[in-house]
């Protein structure tokens, strides 16, 4: 026996709305604007921070849904979408869901000079995402650096080192993620010579900072990784490398330490985390601790009106 099917089809339409300033706060619409400059507490949501509607973004909905003969709810309410996306950081959009401004419309629209409509359902108002942008000569490196005000640089690792430089001299910034082969390979010095170049940073005022990672009481490798240090760094690094039976044990945090200490900035203005991430899981991700299970740390560092 044969059935007959309809087609149905629904669209999901978005119109941005010319308003001046966003829909929950008084920051600025404006494209072009250099990145996190048109933000404030209420659009990044911080804690405490109440978002206003703007009026304006009721009236054109209101007027929408007049010119498509919808009813024009009296009462209508915000709801919070929950997601992640890069350019929604707070990790949730405020958004309408079953009680929308206004609801059971129509379109008309002509095909081959014949006159058809298409139901309206509802017209619902909501925050936009912000302007993702994506630079594709970031995505393998280890380091950042910059010189921007309200740019956070971030890092990221799980037993890696993560490092952060400052120089309040030429206020410059670097975060920078160090696993072994960066470590081996001085991926931390050559983050700080950058900085002295690109920005003029003063190695006499140069600040850094080695956050927890694994320690040499933990990071057991074989004989490839040790070689691998041996290879790149000169016999002073043998220090800092134990072996232990047919493992080596090896220092990461020293390491970088020692490349800093290379680059020229003063030992006093180094400071190195003495925790091992390990030893301490209630306390740090650990790759090594926890196996399978995913997760991760981060370091960040940024620039905001006098300070760091």
């Amino acid at each position: 026996m044969s059935k007959q099917y309809e087609t149905v089809i629904g669209l999901e339409v978005h119109v941005e709305l010319a308003t001046r300033t966003k829909i929950f706060c008084g920051c600025s619409t404006a494209f072009g604007g250099a990145p996190n400059t048109h933000t404030c507490p209420v659009c990044t949501g911080m804690p405490g921070a109440l978002p206003v509607l703007n009026k304006q973004v009721v009236h054109y909905a209101a007027k929408m849904g007049k010119a498509t003969g919808c009813t024009v709810n009296q009462l209508c309410k915000a709801d919070r979408k929950n997601y992640f996306y890069p350019d929604l950081p707070k990790a949730y959009q405020i958004s309408q869901f079953d009680v929308p401004i206004c609801e059971n419309g129509e379109v008309f629209f002509y095909v081959d000079g014949v006159k058809h409509s298409c139901r309206l359902e509802r017209i619902h108002f909501e925050e936009d995402a912000g302007k993702l942008l994506w630079d594709e000569r970031l995505d393998d490196g280890d380091a950042l650096i910059t010189n921007v005000p309200n740019l956070p640089l971030f890092a990221y690792g799980t037993d890696c080192c993560v490092i952060t430089l400052y120089d309040p001299s030429t206020r410059c910034i670097g975060a920078v993620h160090a696993g072994w082969r960066g470590t081996a390979s001085g991926i931390v010095l050559k983050t700080a010579v950058t900085m002295m170049s690109y920005y003029g940073a003063d190695p006499y005022t140069l600040r850094a900072a080695i956050g927890p990672a694994i320690g040499k009481c933990c990071f057991e490798v074989d004989s490839d990784v040790a070689d691998a240090f041996k290879a790149l760094l000169d016999p002073a690094i043998d220090e800092r490398i134990e072996q232990r039976g047919e493992k080596y044990h090896i220092d990461l945090k020293s390491i970088n330490r020692l490349w800093l200490l290379r680059a020229g900035i003063d030992p006093s203005r180094i400071d190195v985390h003495p925790d091992c991430t390990k030893c301490h899981p209630e306390r740090y991700w650990s790759h090594r601790a926890m196996g399978d299970k995913r997760g991760g740390m981060a370091g960040v560092i940024c620039l905001t009106g006098e300070n760091v």
